[in-house]
């Protein structure tokens, strides 16, 4: 599939599409990063649940509508339960939602146009330990960590130093190299999305300050795939 996609090859049976899919779902969800970020999220979210009535009576409300009768204190103990679970163990919420989190992202990218971008002669894309980037153009400026859902999102991988996978919305327009102006703002995109480790294909003080300046910039949760964006 790698060669595939480096290669430009058509993809042309869709098991073959939903296997790199799942494949690149599963690289933005398996990251520490959204592993500390998702966990610590969730953890108040429950939170919240826990010390809000309203809370409870609206999760009790959307049992009902789904034929499920509960008592609040049920639902306030199992949800206290799950908190409590949580606590002692920070990636409990993240491995008990990660398939279904690599179902959705994975079924969003069924949804673009895939495409495969070279590096300009002389550059290299760099990666990093969140290798997956998304962002959305908004008055001609990227804006970055829109969610997968969105329509207009546009999602990045370097796949190698030389070669970028791109899904986009349809009848968005790719060159087949990316000239140095371009390599220059991905690499930025990269190097802001990563959480403690950047890779390049060699030594380079000029990518050391990159990092250096602008490593994690992009924090979810915060500035980036904020809710209710998915």
């Amino acid at each position: 599939m790698l060669d595939s996609i480096i290669q430009r090859r058509a993809i042309t049976h869709r098991e073959d599409a939903e296997i790199w899919a799942v494949f690149v779902a599963s690289l933005f969800g398996r990251t520490r990063k959204v592993r500390a970020h998702v966990s610590e999220a969730m953890a108040q979210k429950f939170r919240q649940q826990v010390d809000n009535s309203d809370s409870i009576r609206d999760l009790q409300l959307s049992l009902l509508k789904q034929g499920e009768l509960h008592y609040a204190d049920d639902i306030r103990r199992a949800v206290t339960a799950i908190y409590t679970t949580m606590e002692s163990s920070p990636s409990y919420f993240f491995v008990s939602a990660l398939p279904n989190r690599v179902r959705m992202i994975a079924a969003d990218l069924m949804t673009r146009d895939w495409h495969t971008i070279d590096a300009a002669e002389g550059c290299n894309f760099l990666l990093s330990d969140c290798p997956v980037i998304t962002y959305e153009v908004r008055n001609g400026k990227p804006c970055p960590g829109t969610g997968f859902g969105n329509q207009a999102t546009i999602v990045l991988l370097p796949v190698s130093p030389k070669h970028l996978f791109a899904a986009s919305p349809h009848r968005v327009m790719w060159p087949t190299v990316f000239p140095p102006i371009a390599m220059a703002s991905v690499n930025r995109l990269i190097v802001n999305f990563a959480h403690r480790n950047v890779y390049a294909n060699g030594e380079s003080e000029e990518v050391q300050k990159l990092v250096d300046a602008e490593i994690n910039t992009i924090d979810f949760g915060k500035n980036a795939f904020v809710p209710p964006a998915r």
